[in-house]
């Protein structure tokens, strides 16, 4: 049975948000431009996962609160699966240092209040210090007993300082996720990637299929298939809740999105459906992806599809391996499916490594879609995707692959921490 303080954060998370879903609903909409459908989704998504992990066993038994505060960076693309780092850092027991996004102040204040009224009195400080000011209090103030960062992987770069001062380092960065499509896979497979690159913020989720690798004899058909689900997505307004794709208002994101259809045109990649038009990336498939595209080394934070074809299994595992990126992945089909997930997939749980792993992912379904952050599923990836800086024995070990993060942003009652719970 999970411990008395975490199930009482955990049953309070339904009736907060409840209380405060109005208000963030319509900040997210107003501040981001979510389409109202996918944030009712991303809230049903977090609630199903509270109550898992309430019925699941405790990873926190035998386990307490670190001495001193958490820094817990979210970033721009906060929804209600925000919740889910923060909860992780208030589990164990945790003191927690917050630090939102800076543009968006209806939802941060929102967001901020319903965090509030989850953890009780005097858990959470707010603050919105430039980053490389909280890296360097997470460097040299002996109150930082850790800090859980999400956002980009050359920011999350600018903590190692803290690391090698002590504070363990725990990092969610980038997704770049490949979908593997074998000859046998499911006909229905190509309406339910053009749901799911959609389902959060009009794509702009770490956990978005991105890279989509199809067998050659399933190639040219599925393309065709791809196109006619992306074309039935409805681009519209935010809070119409018939729409699928809203606008992108980050500006950052619109350029690099923009940039990436450019470089995939240049180098010979078809742009089959979609386009960008003003503040809106419409729902957009291109065909042709080789691993000289740039979008294989950076993530695709938007309704974009890339599609691409393979021969073999060696050409497959290459393909999806040429990435930095090592989150998730997922193989449809029957006939050798799970074996090629078993050549892309990393250990079970955090593993000690000399250096960041390429090539292999944390995450990987077969015939199914993966979980996205979670409070009771191991979570996390390789490569620049996330990883653990853990000062032990006098010297700073980073380690990969799925953890949960709230054992980790804990220690034990009877030893000192270690690289595994």
């Amino acid at each position: 049975m999970p411990t008395p303080g975490r199930t009482a954060l955990l049953r309070r998370v339904a009736a907060a948000v409840q209380r405060h879903r109005g208000a963030f609903d319509a900040a997210l909409v107003a501040q981001r431009a979510y389409p109202i459908s996918s944030i009712h989704r991303d809230r049903a998504a977090l609630l199903r996962d509270v109550q898992a992990a309430q019925e699941r066993a405790d990873p926190l038994r035998g386990r307490e609160a670190l001495d001193g505060e958490v820094l817990c960076v979210v970033p721009y693309n906060l929804g209600y699966w925000a919740l889910i780092p923060v909860l992780n850092c208030l589990a164990p027991g945790n003191r927690v240092r917050l630090r939102l996004p800076r543009d968006g102040e209806r939802v941060r204040e929102t967001f901020v209040a319903m965090v509030e009224d989850i953890a009780g009195p005097g858990r959470v400080l707010v603050d919105q210090r430039p980053g490389r000011d909280l890296a360097t209090w997470a460097a040299t103030d002996p109150a930082c007993a850790a800090v859980c960062f999400y956002g980009s992987d050359g920011a999350a770069d600018s903590y190692r300082p803290a690391a090698d001062a002590g504070p363990p380092v725990l990092v969610e960065g980038p997704g770049n996720d490949p979908v593997i499509v074998l000859p046998d896979a499911p006909p229905q497979l190509a309406g339910w990637l053009a749901a799911r690159k959609v389902a959060f913020g009009s794509g702009q989720a770490c956990f978005a299929p991105e890279r989509v690798l199809v067998h050659a004899d399933r190639y040219g058909s599925f393309v065709e298939d791809l196109v006619a689900a992306f074309a039935q997505l409805r681009v519209g307004q935010p809070e119409d809740p018939r729409t699928d794709v809203g606008p992108i208002l980050h500006a950052g994101v619109r350029r690099r999105l923009a940039a990436q259809l450019d470089d995939a045109q240049q180098r010979g990649a078809e742009l089959v459906i979609g386009g960008i038009s003003g503040d809106t990336v419409l729902p957009t498939v291109v065909a042709g992806l080789t691993t000289a595209l740039r979008v294989t080394t950076e993530e695709v934070f938007g309704p974009v599809a890339y599609v691409g074809a393979f021969t073999d299994e060696e050409e497959a595992v290459a393909m999806a391996c040429a990435s930095p990126y090592g989150l998730g992945s997922t193989v449809w089909g029957d006939a050798g499916a799970r074996r090629l997930a078993d050549r892309l997939r990393g250990a079970e749980y955090l593993e000690e490594v000399p250096d960041l792993v390429y090539g292999r992912f944390g995450v990987v379904t077969v015939n199914e879609h993966p979980l996205g952050n979670s409070l009771h599923e191991p979570f996390g990836g390789y490569g620049r995707s996330g990883w653990v800086w853990r000062r032990l024995d006098g010297r700073v070990r980073t380690f990969q692959g799925p953890k949960l993060a709230a054992r980790e942003l804990s220690h034990s009652m009877n030893s000192a921490q270690t690289g595994r719970p």
